[in-house]
């Protein structure tokens, strides 16, 4: 019971598995690259979000298991329903999309920079 508590949680559950790193919820969770990535990156999530809520409610289980539930559902509302839902697939889905657009955007601006400044000068030639 309590092992399915900790699954269904979000944030609480990583930072439990990547924290103490229990042998039965790394092996469960590491079986793919997708679950690692998606592990390692709400990792530091909860790291910057909550880092001393995180070191103080890990030693009361029971009381940080309601605590850190409430708190993933009032600070990341989407974040911790997509991983209680195990969807890691739609978390790297997301970060690569933005990484993608951001240097797309970056690569189109200067490349039409570079073809106006080329008929510029090719024009007053």
């Amino acid at each position: 019971h309590f092992k399915s508590d900790l699954i269904s949680l979000g944030i609480f559950r990583t930072y439990y598995s990547g924290g103490i790193n229990s042998n039965s919820l790394n092996h469960s969770y590491t079986n793919s690259e997708m679950h690692s990535l998606s592990l390692s990156l709400s990792l530091s999530l909860c790291k910057l979000l909550l880092p001393t809520l995180c070191k103080l409610l890990l030693p009361a289980l029971s009381l940080s298991l309601s605590l850190s539930l409430s708190l993933c559902k009032l600070l990341l509302p989407a974040l911790s329903l997509s991983l209680s839902l195990s969807l890691s697939l739609s978390l790297s889905l997301s970060l690569s999309l933005t990484v993608t657009v951001t240097v797309t955007v970056t690569v189109t601006v200067t490349v039409t920079v570079t073809v106006c400044s080329y008929q510029h000068c090719h024009c007053h030639c």
